[in-house]
């Protein structure tokens, strides 16, 4: 008995091969199901990016950052944090460190409200051109070196950033605005004796504001030359409430390490945070090291958002790292 197959599948084959032919459909036919669900996975993918993105093209802010060429939305929250604050002076000379300072908006902001003399540094361990009236260094904010370099670039900037310069001469990514720090990581332990325990004269910022979150994961080249043991925990913003607060007290806690060695007694740090059940330890720690510490959520963020920010002001003299943490 001869059985007709479409001429697709090769023509005329005996009725003996059919079963195995029906067995082959049917693993096709799976195979269909299976991507069928796979499209709908993507759909319910592409659903929620389409409801993000119509959030954002309704959203206020990002509307209003647009129009006013800001890098992001984040800039008005540094804005109205200012309006309650007065974080910056456009009548004093101030030194500045944006920490996590990438796309730019927080560094942008800062240039405006501030004196046109005041020097501004970003910091990022992503790479990002520095809005006008900016320099910046690609850096890893948990290293020992980057705090070093930080200290030089205030006391020395034409010669810190021509030598930074020079040191990466070589490397494709270098350009005229951001320059390439080694990227150096974590040691196991904060060292018992650092260099941030120095009583020099090291204190020559006035502000540091930090807006970081969303670190590249670290998975090599661990070392203990770094002030604290952030990449333990830091990751991508996850969704997961629990590992989002974590990274983000880590995160606070080293600009709050950074603080403590340079920043000039009555100087005040700005970090954000993700609330939570150690944001009370973070605080504790705070005031131990300045005279005002208020939580302060600007109406730039979103409403079912858990960011929040310490404002502290008044750094306290004398206190150091081993005061606030041991």
């Amino acid at each position: 008995m001869i059985t007709l197959i479409p001429a697709r599948l090769g023509g005329v084959i005996p009725s003996t091969h059919l079963k195995s032919l029906t067995i082959k459909y049917h693993n096709i036919s799976c195979r269909y199901q299976s991507s069928s669900s796979s499209s709908s996975s993507s759909s319910k993918k592409s659903s929620s990016q389409s409801r993000w993105l119509a959030r954002s093209r309704n959203d206020f802010y990002t509307r209003k950052a647009k129009e006013m060429n800001m890098r992001s939305r984040a800039g008005f929250k540094l804005q109205e944090i200012n309006s309650k604050f007065h974080l910056f002076n456009k009548s004093k000379v101030q030194n500045i460190v944006d920490l996590g300072f990438a796309p730019g908006a927080w560094s942008q902001v800062a240039a405006s409200l501030s004196h046109t003399n005041s020097k501004i540094l970003g910091v990022d361990i992503l790479p990002c051109k520095p809005p006008k009236g900016v320099s910046s260094i690609q850096a890893n904010i948990l290293s020992k070196r980057t705090h070093q370099t930080i200290y030089e670039y205030f006391v020395n900037n034409d010669k810190v950033m021509m030598n930074l310069k020079k040191r990466h001469a070589t490397n494709d990514q270098e350009s005229t605005d951001a320059v390439t720090d080694k990227l150096v990581s974590l040691g196991e332990d904060l060292p018992t004796k650092t260099i941030i325990d120095k009583k020099d004269s090291r204190q020559v910022v006035d502000l540091v504001i930090s807006d970081m979150y969303d670190p590249l994961p670290q998975v090599t080249g661990f070392w203990n030359n770094t002030t604290n043991t952030a990449y333990y925990r830091m990751a991508n913003t996850s969704g997961l409430k629990a590992k989002d607060h974590g990274a983000s007290m880590d995160l606070c806690e080293a600009g709050l390490i950074l603080c403590l060695e340079l920043l000039k007694d009555g100087g005040a740090y700005v970090c954000k945070f993700y609330s939570g059940g150690e944001d009370v330890v973070l605080e504790h720690r705070l005031r131990k090291s300045f005279d005002s510490v208020t939580r302060f959520k600007p109406p730039a963020s979103r409403s079912e958002s858990r960011e929040d920010y310490f404002v502290c002001r008044g750094r306290k003299p004398g206190v150091t790292p081993r005061g606030v943490f041991v």
